[in-house]
């Protein structure tokens, strides 16, 4: 893969910006050295399309496609899932562009192990379920109205795939601090009242849901038998009604990963709640 971090040296956020690229391609075990490209002229700035500093293009092609910005010498802006204007791109935007590169180069993000406590009061690790052939890791929590709109078709799907060797695990990370429902001990309620057929994991911390990238809840990480990623994204594309739904993202990539084929869909926007973070 390439990697190109294209900059203007009047630009106060370069550095900053090339630092958790850097981050970023360490956490995801993604060797390739970054090329920097210095832009100084208007001239080499539109010979290079260049949106402003600063940018980043894995195999030529902008992680986050600029929209209607000039080209040219100046400070680039990004916009966030929120709608906030921030001067350099979040490590969530990275992390996404670098998996769907690695994806359509034919490989996959690799599983990030953890080891998170449930709320059977077990320590829950992905060898746990090292003989799944497709596996599921899920942030999500109690309080959301998306998680609890996409919660009993989680629950369905597990139970229809479980005797094919599909597993999950679903993490909370949800500060408590912030939402009270989200608590250990609210957690633990809820699965029980929803007799949940997988572990439900707390990621107090947060690294975890860091490592991962996860923004939303819920949010949707499926890996095959050897554990690289084969989608990310949303459950379905209608969490309001089960009935409306016309594409099942998460139920068509477990049967297209458990026939040896690739998903039609490998990625789609987690649609849900933010993260709650401390």
């Amino acid at each position: 893969m390439r990697i190109e971090f294209l900059y203007w040296d009047e630009c106060p956020s370069h550095d900053q910006a090339l630092a958790r690229l850097r981050e970023v391609l360490a956490e995801e075990g993604i060797r390739e050295k970054v090329q920097l490209v210095r832009v100084d002229t208007d001239e080499q700035a539109r010979a290079m399309a260049f949106p402003g500093s600063p940018t980043i293009r894995l195999d030529g092609a902008d992680i986050v496609p600029p929209s209607e910005l000039p080209v040219g010498l100046a400070c680039r802006i990004y916009l966030t899932d929120d709608g906030r204007v921030i001067p350099l791109p979040t490590k969530e935007m990275i992390r996404r562009a670098l998996r769907a590169a690695v994806r359509d180069r034919g490989g996959g993000s690799i599983m990030i192990p953890f080891a998170l406590p449930a709320t059977d009061g077990r320590i829950s690790r992905p060898e746990d379920f090292a003989q799944a052939r497709v596996f599921g890791v899920i942030f999500t929590c109690n309080h959301c109205p998306y998680a609890q709109a996409w919660e009993d078709r989680l629950i369905r799907t597990q139970r229809d795939y479980a005797d094919r060797g599909v597993r999950f695990v679903l993490i909370s990370a949800n500060d408590p601090a912030r939402v009270a429902d989200d608590s250990p001990e609210r957690m633990r309620t809820r699965a029980q009242e929803k007799a949940y057929p997988f572990p439900y994991l707390f990621d107090e911390t947060q690294e975890v849901a860091k490592a991962y990238g996860a923004t939303r809840t819920p949010e949707i990480f499926l890996f095959d038998a050897a554990r690289v990623l084969r989608y990310h994204g949303a459950p379905d594309d209608n969490y309001e009604d089960p009935g409306a739904v016309r594409h099942h993202y998460l139920r068509d990539a477990i049967e297209a990963v458990l026939t040896g084929a690739t998903p039609a869909t490998a990625e789609t926007k987690p649609v849900g709640c933010t993260i709650k973070w401390k």
